[in-house]
């Protein structure tokens, strides 16, 4: 009932390690896949094939924040009101060469053989709760997916985008005194960054990016610097990876990690000048 989905907003208000990410992450990503998507097509196919578009979806928004016009919330049989596609599980879980899947950015994903278009490319940007249950539901999830348009030999790129913090250093080795939880995520981590369908693995060092402050709606400030590594995680099934050669992978670091970077300190000098000025 909306009463009870109500209860359960006022229990998850945010805070702590929730967070989103910023607006710019996602406009990097439409125009960065946009631009691989239209250079694979005009090398692929004939002059009379449109370029591939972007459909970029969030897979753990609510109508409370989502960046994008798809996204995927938790409280699915409430918030499809409010344009909701539904979980990020009712998403994925049909995979995508079902008819029976109701959310049609998932279902239709493949060839149009009426029209002979091609469908968009598929970027979902998953930044999920750090909860190690359920990243490790997310990463099984993401790879039965993947894996089931490579079996079905599709044509049509699909991308996911996890953000998630950093389970190890760069030597590979557990971080010193990481709490418990993320060592119980670990696991999930390395599916991720040791499978096959992973094409790109950023590390964003701590205190040098940031987020979108879960708790926004109850503290001062809109914008958090992030106090641990973030990682970032390209999942693509074969279609995509086709696409993303290394020049383009270089450049798509680049804009990301100056999109990530936090903006914490700048909203804390622009509020102390507006105080001086209404001082």
């Amino acid at each position: 009932s909306s009463l009870s989905g109500g209860q359960l907003i006022k229990d998850l208000r945010g805070g702590g390690m929730q967070g989103a990410i910023h607006e710019q992450v996602f406009a990097v990503l439409h125009e960065e896949f946009g631009k691989l998507s239209s250079s694979g097509s005009e090398q692929n196919a004939t002059a009379n094939t449109p370029a591939r578009p972007v459909e970029l979806v969030e897979g753990f928004a609510s109508p409370w924040n989502n960046a994008c016009w798809n996204f995927a919330s938790a409280f699915g049989d409430l918030e499809f009101h409010f344009g909701s596609l539904g979980s990020f599980w009712d998403l994925l879980r049909s995979g995508p060469a079902t008819t029976t899947l109701s959310p049609p950015i998932f279902a239709t994903h493949g060839t149009n053989t009426t029209t002979n278009e091609p469908r968009s490319h598929l970027v979902c940007e998953v930044n999920p709760p750090f909860s190690p249950a359920l990243v490790d539901k997310m990463t099984h999830y993401i790879q039965q997916f993947l894996s089931s348009t490579d079996k079905a030999m599709s044509q049509e790129p699909a991308t996911f985008v996890v953000v998630v913090p950093t389970a190890t250093n760069d030597n590979g080795d557990p971080q010193p005194q990481e709490p418990l939880a993320r060592k119980f995520a670990s696991a999930s981590f390395h599916n991720m960054t040791l499978s096959s369908s992973c094409t790109a693995h950023i590390v964003l060092s701590a205190r040098h990016h940031g987020y979108v402050e879960g708790a926004q709606h109850l503290r001062p400030t809109r914008y958090k610097e992030s106090q641990y590594d973030t990682s970032v995680i390209l999942m693509q099934n074969k279609a995509a990876r086709a696409l993303l050669a290394t020049e383009a992978k270089e450049h798509l670091e680049t804009r990301l990690r100056a999109a990530f970077q936090s903006r914490h300190l700048n909203e804390l000098s622009s509020r102390r000048r507006q105080q001086e000025c209404e001082a």
